[in-house]
């Protein structure tokens, strides 16, 4: 429970299902780790650790089990060190994020989980339908990609959805599959993807590439030798939908790749059909092979287990062919 409970706050689990949380199982937990725990959060989210500590006080929780007083002083202590916190305070800072797909498969990103855009970016934060891929894969993975397909990703932003398929070939000692992580922005690609690919111990190697792709761009080539193209809420602005499915198409024929996964928030239904058709215009087929709206369960496992928010709109996810 002690892990379990650790994992909930790097989650940034909703304070009050963590208050709940700590009461349903306050006999199993250690107070020590559970300091340490509410700790590591202290030089990250500062705001979020006040909120927890501010439920502790409020709900009186672990006070029979505290017979020294030993945790109490500590919260009451940390609590007023941190009174002049505030929401507006950290809005603009990254955070350290847990997201727990299983308990073998959780990926740190570090993000900025309130910013939108910035510098013509929408990539400093994690959008839901990488969260809806990277969970799909791992529940899916046999079904969906081989351990020897070569795997590009679009739109990686901050690296998710290939830290997460990282993650489960580092669990399986699987050194077959090589993996092209690209962005648009040559400052993220070097800055916030390399350091959460740092911060989770994946080493960036002949195997894994981190690079600037422009799609549809005669000067950045589409790598060698791919077999799956990957990209989460890559279909949010149609003005790219040209130069998006020229690249799945010249991926689709000029190299080995069999098909393109494209996970989508489903914003607006306009824009959505007008990908599907941009699809069909460069001669490709497209099916979607699971959904929310399709799958109710996946949606509430997603915002139960892994999100703890509300979707914007639906998420399909498309395998895209030739």
């Amino acid at each position: 429970m002690d892990d379990l409970l650790s994992d909930r706050l790097r989650q940034r689990y909703p304070v009050d299902q963590v208050i709940d949380l700590i009461k349903s199982h306050q006999d199993e937990l250690s107070l020590d780790k559970l300091i340490e725990s509410l700790e590591s959060i202290n030089d990250i989210n500062k705001y979020y650790l006040k909120l927890v500590l501010k439920g502790l006080i409020d709900k009186n929780v672990l006070q029979d089990k505290d017979e020294e007083g030993i945790f109490s002083e500590w919260i009451y202590d940390k609590y007023i060190e941190l009174l002049n916190v505030n929401f507006d305070g950290i809005k603009d800072n990254d955070d350290i994020i847990m997201y727990r797909f299983n308990s073998a498969i959780k990926v740190l990103i570090r993000e900025k989980p309130y910013l939108i855009s910035a510098m013509n970016t929408t990539g400093f934060r994690t959008w839901a339908a990488s969260v809806y891929l990277s969970k799909y894969l791992v529940d899916h993975e046999d079904a969906l990609i081989n351990d020897d397909d070569n795997i590009l990703e679009l739109g990686a932003g901050t690296g998710l959805v290939s830290l997460t398929i990282a993650s489960m070939d580092k669990m399986k000692d699987n050194k077959l599959r090589r993996m092209y992580v690209t962005d648009g922005d040559s400052e993220l690609v070097s800055g916030q993807m390399q350091d959460n690919f740092q911060m989770n111990e994946v080493n960036v190697d002949n195997h894994i590439k981190l690079q600037k792709l422009w799609w549809n761009s005669p000067d950045q080539p589409i790598p060698e030798r791919v077999n799956v193209v990957i990209g989460a809420d890559v279909t949010y602005d149609s003005t790219c939908f040209t130069d998006l499915c020229s690249c799945l198409r010249q991926c689709l024929l000029e190299s080995e790749c069999y098909k393109c996964l494209i996970a989508s928030t489903i914003r607006n239904v306009k824009t959505d059909k007008l990908f599907q058709s941009t699809v069909e215009h460069f001669g490709m087929r497209w099916k979607i092979i699971t959904s929310t709206e399709r799958e109710p369960s996946t949606k509430d496992v997603l915002m139960d287990e892994v999100l703890f928010r509300p979707l914007l709109g639906p998420i399909c996810i498309y395998e895209i062919t030739i």
